[in-house]
């Protein structure tokens, strides 16, 4: 059980990082992207970031 939750932490964190870079792509601060491509990135970024920071918190938080 302990090893699910390293596991689901390891994956909530990753989902966040990569979240929170695509968003800083997509605005802009970490390169120049085509218009499409940082739509894309800008939109995306925060919704995985989210779901990363969502899974972190029901991890965390347990059954209850």
């Amino acid at each position: 059980m302990v090893f699910l939750k390293i596991l689901g932490m390891a994956a909530a964190f990753f989902m966040t990082a990569v979240g929170a870079m695509w968003t800083a792509q997509g605005l802009g601060f970490l390169g120049d992207l085509s218009d499409s491509a940082a739509k894309w990135f800008s939109l995306v970024g925060p919704a995985l970031a989210g779901f990363g920071i969502a899974l972190g918190y029901v991890i965390v938080r347990g059954p209850k």
